[in-house]
């Protein structure tokens, strides 16, 4: 009878593997991927054996999935009950309800500073029973370099996705430039900027294309120039159309929009910069959420500048500077790989080269760490992998996705009908045609394994 139950699971398990080598072999001839560097591992976790290896030494360029790496290295390095600690300094003295003196922040870096953290200063000002403010603010920032990545490419570094990670961030760095439509082959007006920019200059040089062309549109500038260039191309139409930009001094921003808040609600501000009392009259600690939440927002939404920013966060916590280099480098310490070639955290280098034997390293060793994993995407469901979908992956694979031109990767969880775990890592490069056709084609090649 034993031997029966063996011959039968041997059986099952040589159908299996016959079946996904099957489908991989199909989507290797698919006209797409025929010129692509391709690299695959498939590793069953329950039973701690390889299903499938493919050129997992390869090292090629990981897009987004490079998050997974710092994501990971944050965990290990910051705690998983880590959180960012804005503190703000009221310097000076008060004579009555007027507090005359310094509003002094100092930033810690978090990426996640908006609106919420100026209505916090308010409160706590009403809750010293303060009406007036007669000084000014100063945001200090010391614990970042506040730079870009090297190999950033000029292309990108003035778009809202390649915002740097200063050490005080505030909306995502992010500003919104929107358009009047107009017709096609015809020049689109700026209609307005949000928050103002006033310190831009805007040489507009889009043009309308058809009604269906989509945001073809990028803003060209460096990050600490005052000239920016609009180029490209946004659909024809009568109505607006709206681009994101990357803010070049979002503290300045910040302080604008604390002092809008004042003014708002009748709340007295008086500036005056003669002000230089040193005392510190009370400190609001301003805490972030908890880095569960920080990295599922970073892995699931694929926001660059949160990755960005817990690099140099870990450079900073290993260091005692936020530099991406220092960041690079405890992430190496950690994982004493000389192979990984890292220049940023969030996978917008086009330098980075990882291969898909490390990432599945990094997805085992997670294994059961629940914060980790819940970080990531669900198939057909939530984050980047909302459009991998089909009724027999909804739901069912865990991952996170990575794509630029002609690149899209894949790395993450799932489970088979046996209850088996598995982790998995695609990495396809330098495809040719259509993304999401190849989208699809992947999906097929999943569902082989659920």
């Amino acid at each position: 009878m034993k031997t029966l139950l063996f011959f039968i699971q041997i059986l099952t398990i040589s159908v299996f593997s016959q079946t996904n080598n099957s489908a991989f072999n199909t989507f290797l001839k698919n006209e797409q991927v025929k010129p692509a560097s391709i690299s695959f591992k498939v590793y069953n976790i329950s039973q701690n054996k390889n299903i499938v290896s493919y050129n997992t030494q390869k090292l090629l360029n990981p897009a987004s999935v490079q998050k997974l790496v710092t994501t990971s290295a944050a965990l290990n390095i910051l705690g998983k009950d880590f959180s960012y600690n804005t503190k703000v300094n009221f310097k000076g003295e008060m004579f009555e309800n007027t507090f005359k003196g310094i509003i002094e922040i100092l930033a810690s870096g978090d990426p996640s500073l908006d609106k919420k953290f100026i209505n916090e200063i308010y409160e706590y000002l009403k809750s010293k029973s303060i009406t007036k403010i007669e000084g000014y603010i100063i945001v200090k920032e010391t614990i970042f370099d506040n730079t870009i990545p090297q190999t950033w490419l000029v292309e990108d570094i003035a778009n809202y996705y390649a915002s740097p990670a200063y050490s005080f961030n505030y909306l995502k760095n992010t500003y919104k430039l929107t358009f009047q439509q107009s017709e096609e082959t015809k020049q689109p007006s700026i209609k307005s900027i949000f928050p103002f920019m006033r310190n831009l200059k805007f040489e507009n040089k889009l043009v309308s294309a058809s009604e269906n062309s989509g945001d073809n549109a990028y803003i060209i500038g460096l990050p600490f120039s005052n000239k920016r260039q609009i180029v490209g191309t946004i659909p024809a139409g009568k109505s607006t159309f709206s681009i994101k930009g990357a803010m070049n001094n979002p503290a300045q921003i910040f302080k604008n929009d604390l002092i809008k808040k004042f003014q708002e609600e009748n709340f007295g501000f008086v500036f005056n910069s003669s002000m230089n009392n040193k005392k510190i009259l009370f400190t609001l600690n301003y805490k972030s959420e908890k880095l569960e939440k920080i990295l599922k927002l970073t892995n699931q939404k694929s926001i660059n500048l949160y990755a960005e920013s817990l690099l140099k966060t870990i450079g900073y916590k290993k260091y005692n500077f936020g530099t991406t280099e220092n960041g690079i480098k405890a992430i190496k310490n950690i994982y004493n790989n000389e192979q990984i070639i890292i220049y940023d955290g969030s996978g917008l280098s086009r330098k980075n080269l990882l291969s898909t034997e490390f990432i599945n390293d990094i997805l085992v060793k997670n294994k059961t760490n629940t914060i980790f994993k819940n970080s990531l995407g669900v198939s057909g469901i939530s984050g980047t992998m909302k459009y991998f979908r089909s009724d027999k992956t909804k739901g069912k694979i865990f991952a996170k996705s990575g794509s630029a031109d002609n690149i899209l990767n894949y790395a993450g969880y799932f489970t088979n009908v046996k209850g088996e775990e598995f982790s998995f890592v695609l990495f396809v490069n330098n495809y040719i045609g259509d993304r999401k056709q190849l989208r699809e084609e992947i999906i097929k090649l999943m569902e082989t394994f659920l």
